[in-house]
C-alpha cells in the first residue's frame, strides 16, 4: 500500500468517526478545546442531559465507542467505563479544531 492509499484511509476514517454527532460529541469532550472535562470522561459525563441514559449507553457501548476505539482514536476502559484520547487521536483532532474553529458557517449542529 503505498502512502496516498494510506492517508486516503485515515482521511475516511476522521470523516466517518465525524459522521455521527454521538462521536463527534466524544471526540470533541476529549479535545483540548473542552477544558471543563477530565482526561478520561466517563459514559455519564459523555451523555447529553436530554437523553435516554439506558439507550444512550446500549448505543454507545454497542456501536460508537467500539467504531472510535477501532480506528484508535479513543481508548474504551469498559470496567471503569471511561474514555481516553487513543493513540491516533491526532489524527482526527485536525479536523475536529477546524470544526471548531468554523463553527458559525456550519450548517446544523455540530456536537
Amino acid at each position: 500500500m503505498n502512502d496516498n492509499s494510506r492517508s486516503t484511509q485515515a482521511l475516511d476514517r476522521t470523516f466517518d468517526a465525524l459522521s455521527s454527532l454521538h462521536r463527534r460529541r466524544v471526540l470533541l469532550l476529549l479535545s483540548d478545546a473542552c477544558p471543563e472535562v477530565g482526561d478520561a470522561p466517563s459514559l455519564a459525563e459523555l451523555a447529553p442531559d436530554h437523553t435516554d441514559y439506558r439507550r444512550y449507553v446500549t448505543t454507545m457501548v454497542h456501536k460508537h465507542l467500539p467504531k472510535l476505539a477501532e480506528y484508535d482514536y479513543v481508548d474504551w476502559d469498559s470496567d471503569e467505563e471511561v474514555v481516553r484520547r487513543g493513540p491516533c487521536y491526532g489524527e482526527v483532532a485536525v479536523m475536529l479544531e477546524l470544526l471548531v474553529d468554523n463553527r458559525e458557517r456550519l450548517p446544523g449542529a455540530f456536537s
